[in-house]
């Protein structure tokens, strides 16, 4: 069984990871809209604030989506 600190960095990683993803910007080649843009970021956050509260888990997630999304979004 993992101890807390090794499942926050991993929950922590993950949420990192799909912010940088849908934030990042669409290839010029692509035709079609980018499948997740970031509009599904605004819908994952108001979902997260919407649910109970897991204080250590929430508050680790919310912080790394907004570090990675906005300075994503920032660049671009």
């Amino acid at each position: 069984m993992e101890t807390e600190d090794v499942y926050l960095r991993r929950i922590c990683g993950m949420v990192k990871l799909y912010a940088a993803v849908i934030s990042s910007p669409q290839l010029p080649i692509e035709q079609s809209p980018h499948p997740h843009g970031p509009s599904n970021g605004w819908v994952w956050l108001a979902r997260v604030m919407n649910m109970e509260p897991h204080p250590t888990v929430t508050a680790a997630a919310l912080g790394s989506f907004l570090e990675v999304f906005i300075t994503i979004t920032r660049l671009h």
